[in-house]
């Protein structure tokens, strides 16, 4: 008797854990239900339902500038020159794509700051109350600012990415040599540079694997990185890997080789920078530095001069 109470007393609970236990399938299917009612993601949520919502869950940048930009964009399209355009595309892959900017946005972006521009610089003219000239020096000024920033940090940022290329490229090596020399495959050895460094290099690596995913041959995709980034290292050794791949040649041995030799020129050119450094420190020492010694060494003296003739 004592035993069947036991056993009632802990089989009460079980079925009531077992009856009131929340089903994951079931809160699954609420979930969906809740979705196709009540605009819920299964996330909680809202999900957007209209073309006003999906509009108004962008960014700033997507909803207005980038509109605008395209409308001065496809004015702009037929009057730029094909020669200008293509170099242009060029410089802004070179330069990462700040901002995913194409072409005709570029354009269009360099259009918007010189009217920009032009507009603040003539205000000011006008509050000021300048002559006519002015007007008309701060609009040239104006559209020469417009016209030259854009151009300067995109030439900036092409050079410091091919800097950062240079600087990377021997670290990236010995990872690609021992990647290929522990058993893996060329293209493994570039998903391990992707994962394990972060850069232009990293990232043409990926843009590289990507290209070979959709199909298109290793050899040419490393080729058009080549010719895209021109920087000569990185030309050297894609041209020493296709070589060695056409040839049969091991691509351990060659990714060794050309390791070595980019920390090679990596140290001369640390080399010759610190041999202009001493030039470079003739201007502000000139400039700057003597004639400060001058002034305390001879100031007292010309004083003492001076006081000395005075009496």
């Amino acid at each position: 008797m004592n035993l069947a109470m036991i056993v009632l007393l802990l089989a009460v609970p079980v079925v009531l854990a077992v009856m009131f236990w929340p089903d994951k399938e079931k809160k699954e299917l609420q979930k969906r239900l809740d979705f196709l009612t009540k605009g819920t993601s299964p996330s909680g949520a809202p999900v957007i339902t209209s073309v006003k919502d999906e509009e108004l869950q962008k960014s700033f940048k997507e909803r207005i500038i980038l509109p605008i930009l395209r409308s001065f964009g496809k004015s702009s399209k037929k009057k730029t020159d094909v020669a200008k355009k293509e170099k242009l595309k060029k410089e802004l892959s070179q330069a990462g794509n700040p901002g995913d900017l194409t072409v005709e946005e570029f354009l269009a972006l360099r259009t918007v700051l010189t009217l920009l521009f032009l507009f603040v610089s003539e205000l000011a003219c006008f509050l000021i109350g300048t002559p006519v000239i002015h007007y008309l020096l701060a609009g040239i000024i104006s559209v020469m600012l417009a016209t030259l920033i854009p151009n300067i940090y995109l030439q900036k940022r092409i050079a410091m990415r091919k800097h950062l290329i240079q600087r990377k490229l021997p670290d990236v090596l010995d990872l690609l040599t021992v990647s290929i020399e522990a058993g893996l495959g060329f293209d493994a050895g570039m998903s391990k540079v992707v994962e394990k460094f972060r850069g232009p290099l990293a990232e043409e690596f990926q843009n590289v694997l990507n290209e070979v995913k959709l199909g298109k041959k290793r050899r040419d995709s490393l080729k058009d990185m080549a010719e895209k980034m021109e920087v000569d290292d990185l030309s050297n050794f894609i041209s020493s890997l296709v070589q060695a791949e056409s040839l049969g040649v091991s691509i351990g041995n060659v990714l060794r080789i050309q390791s070595a030799q980019a920390r090679q020129r990596r140290r001369q050119r640390a080399e010759e920078a610190a041999m202009k450094a001493p030039i470079k420190m003739m201007l502000p020492l000139v400039g700057c530095v003597f004639p400060t010694i001058f002034i305390i060494i001879f100031t007292p003296i010309v004083i003492s001069v001076y006081l000395a003739t005075k009496k």
